[in-house]
């Protein structure tokens, strides 16, 4: 598979041994280079590393062959992906623990494992540190991909006799949550031994088309031409930036009846007001958790930006004959919805169904222009170097949310690679969601990034990165629990 971001006025013909034709990337994914993402998974039950790796290699080699690409610097500018036919299409790597890991107190509490509160009320803990159980030995640069060979997609597993963990990790440019939440949905669907059928061939149709179609010409694509990785590297500057700021991280525990009763007091105004908008449970949460953050900052004036990510796969905005096939898109496929900004102190003085309304009324808007999406879109694939986040002006704020719910990675269910102990069948569904992004072989802190990581039947999980000054703010505030700083 060759993958070429930017296309090169004199072709270069392929390396040997490739077995897929070239499909170009998108500039959608050239915005996130160049970050390195670590999705890991806990499932709270010892799994057989050998079926997991037996299906991963079968999935991708049949079913996904974009995801066994290699990475290859052409021409000295270009970046490709391509397969080939006598390499691994995974690098599958495991770490096997005959005990289980709560056996041993110097290991780190997992989220999951950390005292609640009560059933109705949320709950804040500090995130561990758990890279070791989801990576191993191996590139952690795009340079580093380029150099070795090695394939896109890495899978490493700890496995212990009470839990598994699952570490998948590529270049970002590869894919984006709910890409990576599309592909461990089929693995597990394979390991449960369900025939994948008819979505098989629709998996493999949107592999081929290679990239979302916007309505661009194909002649657009050569203006690329001139575009060299230092400009791609100032699009993320300002995350390298960041890795100056000490942060810490806490993931909030939010009970789906917490949500459900917000929910019910703001449409119930609502309705006595004779309005017929509405919010929903996400606007709920990202408005009570702005608040709970800021709310704190009663006079100040400072124009906040909230941007929120948005997954381009369900907008009406593709061609007719591919909007079937681009809901199991494996590549990136977001872009992002700025909130109109106002002052922080907004956020002490309006209730937490004022701050939804604010969020809920920005992403109507964006829903019901799917022109203008289409627009921004071409713009971005005619010009790959343009796409910055809004950065705020001199004198202004702004913070990121990304919801990782569609990806649902909390309903997966690896019962199909448990391994019995005892004789007792266990709770074989991811128990929690660890990401890990790095770039510059350096961790992005993701300050002021609020990540809702997944759900489960009770209860929505958050990640936000922060520093300690502000977390001591919010505990001060908070009148739900307290936690340690």
């Amino acid at each position: 598979m060759l993958w070429t971001p930017w296309t090169s006025s004199v072709p270069t013909p392929p390396p040997p041994g490739i077995r897929s034709p070239p499909v170009p990337c998108n500039a959608l994914d050239l915005v996130n280079f160049p970050l390195i993402l670590t999705t890991g998974v806990i499932v709270d039950s010892r799994l057989d590393a050998r079926k997991l790796e037996d299906t991963i290699m079968m999935l991708v080699e049949r079913k996904f062959p974009r995801v066994g690409a290699r990475i290859a610097l052409r021409n000295g500018v270009s970046l490709t992906f391509h397969s080939f036919g006598d390499m691994p299409a995974v690098k599958f790597t495991a770490e096997d623990q005959v005990e289980a890991y709560r056996s041993d107190a110097s290991r780190p509490q997992l989220p999951m494992d950390m005292p609640r509160l009560s059933a109705s009320s949320p709950t804040i803990s500090k995130v561990p540190d758990l890279d070791a159980y989801f990576q191993s030995p191996g590139p952690k640069t795009i340079q580093d991909w380029i150099e070795s060979k090695s394939p896109l997609l890495h899978i490493h597993v700890s496995v212990f006799d009470d839990l598994t963990f699952i570490g998948v990790t590529s270049p970002h440019v590869g894919f984006d949550a709910v890409g990576t939440g599309i592909l461990l949905d089929a693995w597990t669907r394979l390991i449960n031994g369900v025939d994948l059928g008819n979505s098989v061939r629709r998996m493999q149709r949107a592999e081929l088309l290679g990239t979302p179609r916007v309505p661009i010409h194909p002649g657009d694509v050569s203006k690329r031409s001139t575009i060299g990785l230092p400009a791609i590297h100032r699009v993320n500057t300002w995350r390298l930036d960041q890795s100056k700021i000490n942060t810490i991280r806490y993931s909030i525990t939010v009970p789906k009846v917490f949500l459900a009763s917000w929910k019910r007091q703001i449409m119930d105004e609502l309705q006595r007001q004779g309005s017929a908008e509405w919010v929903g449970s996400s606007d709920v949460l990202l408005a009570w958790w702005h608040k709970e953050t800021l709310g704190h900052r009663a006079n100040d004036e400072t124009p906040m930006h909230l941007v929120v990510v948005v997954n381009l796969r369900n907008k009406p905005i593709f061609y007719a004959s591919e909007f079937d096939s681009i809901g199991e898109y494996i590549g990136n496929a977001v872009s992002i919805i700025p909130v109109p900004p106002f002052p922080t102190r907004t956020f002490n003085e309006e209730s937490i169904g004022q701050l939804a309304l604010h969020l809920r009324r920005a992403i109507n808007a964006y829903n019901a222009d799917p022109s203008g999406i289409r627009d921004g879109l071409h713009y971005m694939f005619t010009n790959p170097d343009a796409f910055l986040l809004p950065y705020p002006a001199a004198g202004t704020q702004w913070t990121l949310s990304t919801n990782w719910r569609m990806a649902r990675f909390g309903a997966l269910n690896f019962s199909g690679a448990q391994i019995q102990l005892g004789g007792q069948t266990k709770k074989t569904d991811v128990s929690f969601v660890y990401p890990i992004m790095t770039a510059g072989r350096k961790r992005l802190p993701m300050r002021e990034w609020y990540m809702v990581l997944m759900e489960d039947e009770e209860v929505v999980w958050v990640m936000q990165a922060s520093g300690a000054k502000n977390w001591e703010n919010i505990r001060r505030r908070t009148d739900f629990c307290s936690f340690e700083l």
